[in-house]
């Protein structure tokens, strides 16, 4: 019951964080962005963690929009009811 409780918790509080995680993201993934175009535009040497923070950034952008839906969210609400109504069952 402990680890559906920690699954639904963990899902449930990505998706509250959704406008704040994404808005985040994205004005990340835009800023890193306009540098990198700036540093090819420029024939500069790109930092590669630049280019590694860009990309994990429109990872979660892409993970907020596609990914942290209520449906997700749902799995394992299902699952920790069903061990909380289990666990129910055997005080008797």
């Amino acid at each position: 019951m402990f680890i559906e409780n920690c699954n639904f918790g963990f899902r449930r509080n990505l998706l509250g964080l959704k406008p704040v995680g994404l808005s985040i993201a994205l004005l990340s993934a835009i800023i890193l962005g306009s540098r990198l175009y700036g540093e090819f535009a420029d024939h500069r040497m790109v930092s590669p963690a630049m280019v590694t923070a860009a990309g994990l950034n429109v990872l979660f952008v892409v993970l907020w929009l596609f990914v942290f839906r209520p449906q997700w969210v749902k799995v394992p609400a299902d699952a920790y009811a069903e061990r909380l109504l289990e666990s129910l069952d055997t005080l008797k």
